[in-house]
């Protein structure tokens, strides 16, 4: 049975005021690291490169059915779209493609992906996956936090950010969505889900930098979004982007070989291009 992670199986802020109210937080406060910017966007790339080619069979992630679901109305808005000629769906930092694979298959033909990705590795492990097909598939390198360099044949109607921001330091996050907004169209969206605070892998980090944002064990970073920051960033972007849906996302898993509960915290958004 597939687990339906566009569900919400407890209230987020019940849970936030628990964690809060324990102090169980704190003591990633306590052993903070600092980490100068620079370096930390100079060496991320090579960090993902490594990473990738520690995982080159893309096992690592799993299946992201539950895509369609969470984002429904806006991918059939494509699909049933009475335009002719290609629709475009951007992906940044599509990795292994486990998210594009995930939809090729259930979505229209006419429906061209760019996959996009700052690490050279990810991308030639997504084709050389037996589902690639170069017809409905277009390949690029480009690290999100600077703008585009690709010559795309028509703005794309929507982009995926799927687990992308998390990996980028916050100081990055405002050039991101304002690279992605210089992309698109009046009226297409950013389908945005990331991981929120709290999470059951927030209190599994053992390298904690500033608010809500670590150093993992393979050395990629790993940040945890809150409503309130993301509409911080989008605030600032006020004239050219409008969130049209934002919430949390909880649910609750079970670790099988250890039967631990696992609280889920994902962050999902729509964000519209005025």
């Amino acid at each position: 049975m597939e687990r339906k992670y566009y569900c919400n199986d407890f209230d987020y802020n019940e849970y936030k005021n628990e964690i809060e109210s324990s102090g169980s937080i704190q003591r990633f406060i306590d052993n903070e690291i600092k980490v100068n910017k620079t370096e930390s966007e100079s060496s991320e790339s090579e960090n993902w490169n490594i990473f990738y080619q520690k995982h080159k069979t893309g096992k690592f992630y799993k299946s992201r059915n539950y895509i369609l679901y969470e984002f429904d109305k806006y991918f059939q808005a494509l699909t049933s779209s009475s335009e002719t000629g290609s629709t475009f769906i951007l992906e940044c930092g599509a990795g292994h493609g486990t998210t594009i694979y995930s939809l090729i298959d259930k979505l229209s033909d006419k429906i061209i992906f760019y996959a996009t990705d700052y690490s050279d590795d990810a991308l030639k492990i997504l084709t050389e996956n037996s589902l690639f097909d170069s017809s409905r598939v277009k390949v690029s390198q480009w690290d999100i936090i600077k703008p585009i360099s690709i010559l795309l044949p028509c703005p794309p109607k929507l982009i995926i950010c799927i687990f992308t921001l998390s990996a980028i330091h916050p100081d990055f996050h405002y050039n991101c969505f304002k690279n992605m907004a210089d992309i698109l169209e009046s009226g297409s969206v950013i389908c945005f889900r990331d991981y929120g605070q709290y999470d059951f892998t927030q209190f599994k980090q053992k390298s904690f930098i500033s608010q809500n944002l670590y150093r993992r064990f393979d050395n990629t970073l790993s940040f945890y979004f809150t409503i309130e920051y993301l509409e911080s960033i989008i605030e600032k972007l006020k004239d050219e982007l409008e969130i049209i849906e934002i919430s949390y996302c909880t649910i609750l898993s079970k670790n099988r070989s250890t039967n631990v509960d696992m609280k889920r915290i994902y962050l999902h958004s729509v964000i519209k291009k005025k």
